[in-house]
């Protein structure tokens, strides 16, 4: 027996207990109630309420739409709706008519036997699954229908193999065991992999192809192959089987030769008929083509016209006017040929040679290059930029910056630059401990960072044997010992009558030293006081022959 679903199964006891509630109202739905269901989330709502709901977001939009101007300014139509629960994108026509769950009857009669909105026919909806070819076979109710309990025939992925599988399984397809041999995207090549899901994996197998003209062959793989144009004149024959096409490698027909007698009609440059040049008319391309001795005056890619005498050359000799051209950095004028401004810097030599031009007339670069100094400050505001003609505009400085970072320990590293340098990024994955490692920084712990303060008691020895009542600290040296003790003076060795700290180690009862001098037998005069008795003496005792 097939079970419905929890969220079906939930929805009909609610509706039937009256405890299911409207979203939009809040109120009870009930048996007489005309209802409608979202198609997406399942929930139900009163026909009424959700027509209300249509009604004011089509208002809105229609405001937003008049006020925008006659533009759309929303990206949902007139003729959709969000869902009051989740939002769904649902036409506006499944607000029309009041239907049971399935679809099937409009205006179902209330049944107190059925669930509020069920037609208590078959439900005969199709399932989400594209591939289960199945209907439902419940009653007509609410909420998703069942998992499909049947089964069907699903195909490998080549389309080889076959097997039995659950119509709701989910599986689309399986790997076989044999190989995929569907044909490539190449069109060429079957795939020699297993069978696998997805597109085949690109061909690789590689093929030799000429060129449009066939000068050239190159090696590419399959897919990519086919004829292409290496770019060399086509040097194909044109169709009067005397000359050869002079243009680059091209797919389609060469162009026919238009010097046969019945295309060249005028003299080179067009201005004069050949009738009015020739005693009698050519009979082949192969014949000379007279020039009528005007000027040329065809346009050049400069703009300029071509100087020369008509000529039959079909491309014009380069332009050689002398023109004002500015340098890179724009501080000065040059006078240069015009051919540099449209030609290629391999052709320049040529050129020169076909005008005439001796060798020092031509340029190293273009635009021409000064020898001004640049002299501009650089991005880091430090640094001058050094090069002549300099066309930059960012000027940025290159140079590496060495500065010592805040850790004391890296240098900066990064391109020269203004202010600060950046925080340190080295950091460290083992922990930072404070001087007893009963306290730490969890890693990654930044360059420079400071052990961590502690609370506990300093572990270090005291050299004066005291504990150490001080917490632990960060410096080498342990703060002085204060523990009250007795102490003698540095002169009489007599106990002083009131503790001092461990720490003072020169003690004077405020007395005369009164101990006698080595050098003279003398008294002291000094204070009480540690360390040998010392006097500028002037009555030594005689020094012993």
């Amino acid at each position: 027996m097939v079970e419905i679903t929890e969220l079906a199964k939930d929805i009909s006891e609610r509706l039937r207990n009256g405890s299911y509630e409207c979203v939009i109202c809040s109120n009870a739905v009930y048996l007489r109630d005309k209802l409608w269901s979202c198609t997406v989330c399942y929930g139900v709502v009163h026909m009424p309420c959700v027509r209300s709901w249509v009604k004011v977001q089509v208002e809105e939009r229609e405001k937003r739409d008049a006020t925008a101007g006659g533009s759309s300014a929303s990206s949902i139509s007139l003729n959709e709706f969000r869902c009051p629960i989740c939002q769904a994108l649902t036409p506006v026509s499944a607000v029309a008519e009041f239907s049971c769950f399935c679809g099937k009857v409009c205006n179902p009669t209330p049944d107190p036997l059925l669930v509020p909105g069920s037609c208590g026919d078959t439900c005969g909806r199709r399932r989400k699954d594209e591939l289960c070819p199945h209907a439902c076979a419940l009653m007509c109710h609410p909420g998703p229908c069942t998992p499909c309990q049947l089964t069907r025939t699903q195909s490998c992925f080549c389309g080889k193999t076959s097997k039995t599988v659950g119509c709701s399984s989910g599986i689309h397809g399986f790997e076989c065991e044999g190989i995929c041999g569907k044909l490539r995207e190449c069109g060429k090549h079957n795939c020699g992999v297993p069978c696998h899901e997805g597109p085949c994996p690109v061909c690789t197998i590689l093929s030799t192809d000429s060129c449009y003209c066939g000068a050239t062959k190159r090696t590419q793989r399959c897919g990519e192959s086919g004829p292409f144009p290496c770019g060399t004149p086509c040097s194909k024959i044109l169709d009067c089987g005397n000359h050869r096409c002079l243009s680059k490698c091209h797919k389609d027909a060469c162009e026919p030769c238009f010097r046969t007698p019945e295309r060249m009609v005028f003299c080179p440059c067009g201005k004069v008929r050949l009738q009015q040049l020739l005693n009698s008319p050519r009979k082949s391309c192969l014949d000379p083509i007279p020039s009528c001795g005007l000027v040329c005056e065809g346009f050049l890619p400069c703009g300029h016209t071509c100087s020369d005498v008509c000529h039959e050359s079909p491309t014009c000799p380069p332009c050689t006017k002398l023109v004002s051209m500015k340098c890179g950095c724009g501080s000065q004028n040059y006078q240069i040929y015009c051919f540099f401004t449209y030609l290629p810097q391999g052709e320049w030599k040529a050129a020169a040679e076909r005008s005439g031009l001796s060798k020092d007339k031509i340029i190293s670069h273009f635009p021409p290059v000064c020898k001004k100094p640049c002299r501009k400050h650089l991005s880091c505001g430090k640094h001058t930029c050094k090069e002549n003609c300099c066309t930059n505009e960012d000027h940025t400085c290159y140079k590496i910056c060495t500065k010592r970072l805040s850790c004391g320990t890296h240098s900066c590293g990064q391109l020269c630059h203004k202010g600060l340098c950046l925080p340190c990024s080295v950091a460290s994955y083992d922990r930072l401990y404070c001087r007893c490692r009963r306290t730490w920084v969890e890693p990654p712990v930044p360059c420079g960072t400071k052990p961590p303060n502690c609370s506990h008691e300093c572990i270090v020895p005291r050299p004066c044997g005291h504990p150490a009542n001080h917490p632990c600290h960060i410096e080498n040296e342990c703060p002085v010992c204060v523990v009250p003790v007795e102490k003698k003076c540095g002169s009489h060795a007599t106990v002083i009558p009131y503790y001092l700290p461990c720490y003072r180690e020169s003690v004077s009862c405020g007395k005369k030293c009164g101990k006698l001098m080595s050098c003279c037998g003398k008294p002291c005069g000094k204070i009480c006081h540690t360390g040998k008795c010392e006097h500028k003496c002037q009555t030594p005792f005689p020094a012993l022959e």
